[in-house]
């Protein structure tokens, strides 16, 4: 492995870097991973509803690696909201999971989203950052499932 100065390569700071670049970072990082924990088996877990017209009005956006499902975002358009749909998304994303044989789930959420509605589900919070944004907070969640 070569050997550089630390100030010898240019810093590039960019506001918006192509996903080309953003996937070169992210491989850096999990080849390092899995020299340390092992092959995490990353598997991207993307559910989506459509309206009539087919246009994407709910979706849960996630990804398993090392019997963990991680769910990124999970987002109902305001109108659809209260029909149930949040939860279809959650227990198709769980039912996955289990096929994965995923042993748990985790997550984050905000004062001003969902944290009820995860602890509905049998989410339990295991830390929080106060004042992201000012005024609010922001919760992490977990979650056992177990095989069916």
């Amino acid at each position: 492995m070569p050997t550089i100065e630390p100030t010898a390569q240019p810093l590039e700071i960019e506001e918006c870097s192509s996903n080309q670049d953003q996937d070169a970072i992210v491989a850096i990082l999990r080849r390092y991973n899995t020299l340390q924990a092992g092959l995490a088996n990353y598997k991207r877990l993307d559910l989506m509803i459509r309206d009539a017209d087919g246009k994407i009005i709910a979706g849960l956006c996630g990804e398993t690696r090392w019997g963990w499902l991680s769910i990124e975002t999970l987002a109902v358009e305001e109108g659809y909201r209260h029909q149930q749909i949040g939860s279809r998304l959650l227990e198709a994303a769980e039912a996955e999971a289990r096929n994965r044989n995923c042993h748990g789930v985790f997550l984050d959420t905000y004062t001003f989203q969902a944290r009820e509605f995860y602890e509905r589900k049998g989410y339990t919070v295991y830390g929080k950052l106060e004042d992201f944004p000012k005024g609010y907070t922001k919760f992490y969640l977990w979650k056992e499932i177990l095989p069916q």
